[in-house]
């Protein structure tokens, strides 16, 4: 199970919520910050108990030895202080790192998570039971009465509202000659890249781009893993990931709607469909030049 499926009634649940919040928004009655958190609670909770089969982090090859290593300078700290060396993981989740931190060194009762997601932190105090202590809290409203030797953001500090704040608030939780440590083994290109493909609404996205590219520009649309991998995720958690890429009939509508920014555009390089052997072989690919 490497992504959380939702049950279609869970799901339109959900989208009410998301739908519900847009509106608050609109009318000035929530905050930007109160619509991201709302947004994070809707995607966590629906997929908290899916995720909770995992067993630990579930990373392969290169990104498991990545985030191990990460690990070992986060626990550096708390095994200094001995037994009262504390850690505390910020989107700790259904609690996927606690056997990477217990590899590391350190022991459960040293571990705080903290999640905003209520059905996350329930799933994980479900597999740890008081072990490990769990709280379901904004982080930025999250408070201790002992600091601690680390403070965790382990592929999480990217789904906070506001990162300068999040580790603001973090240098307040912190002993001194503690550590904050921020690690993602996939990177900061493939947080760039998330963040770049779950645009609201792809034909608005690519006529936005028509507008800022020259005469005889381009437009490259590319996924190295391809068409049907992104169905894929999509199927499995369309909150996440809500559009699939377009297809060649897709974009062949696109730029023959006659008063978008679209129309100047004409397609040089064809996607493969999802699946097919174009697809398959060479990821995903569409080119679209200005003709003006």
């Amino acid at each position: 199970l490497t992504e959380a499926s939702i049950p279609p009634n869970l799901f339109e649940a959900s989208k009410r919520r998301v739908e519900r919040l847009e509106e608050l928004q609109n009318r000035g009655i929530v905050t930007q910050r109160d619509v991201h958190n709302g947004f994070q609670r809707v995607i966590w909770d629906a997929s908290a108990d899916a995720r909770g089969f995992r067993s630990g982090a579930e990373l392969i090859g290169d990104m498991q030895t990545r985030l191990n290593d990460a690990l070992v300078t986060a626990a550096v700290p708390v095994l200094t202080a001995g037994k009262d060396g504390r850690i505390l993981d910020v989107g700790c989740g259904t609690g996927s790192l606690v056997p990477e931190l217990e590899r590391a060194g350190i022991g459960r009762g040293q571990i705080v998570g903290v999640d905003i997601s209520n059905d996350m932190v329930r799933v994980a105090l479900e597999k740890y039971g008081g072990r490990v202590r769990f709280v379901a809290s904004d982080f930025l409203e999250f408070d201790d009465e002992l600091k601690f030797d680390t403070v965790l953001f382990g592929m999480s500090l990217q789904d906070l509202p506001d990162p300068t704040e999040a580790l603001n608030k973090a240098a307040t939780l912190v002993k001194p000659n503690g550590r904050i440590v921020i690690a993602h083994p996939q990177g900061a290109s493939h947080v760039l890249m998330q963040r770049r493909k779950d645009l609201p609404d792809p034909t608005e996205a690519l006529n936005k781009a028509a507008t800022l590219v020259k005469p005889n520009g381009r437009i490259v649309i590319a996924h190295p893993q391809g068409a049907s991998h992104v169905l894929m995720q999509r199927r499995n958690n369309i909150l996440m990931v809500p559009n699939a890429l377009p297809t060649l009939e897709d974009l062949k509508d696109m730029v023959t709607v006659t008063g978008t920014s679209l129309e100047r555009f004409r397609i040089v390089a064809e996607p493969g469909n999802p699946g097919d052997a174009v697809d398959e072989k060479h990821g995903y690919l569409a080119v679209l030049e200005a003709t003006e």
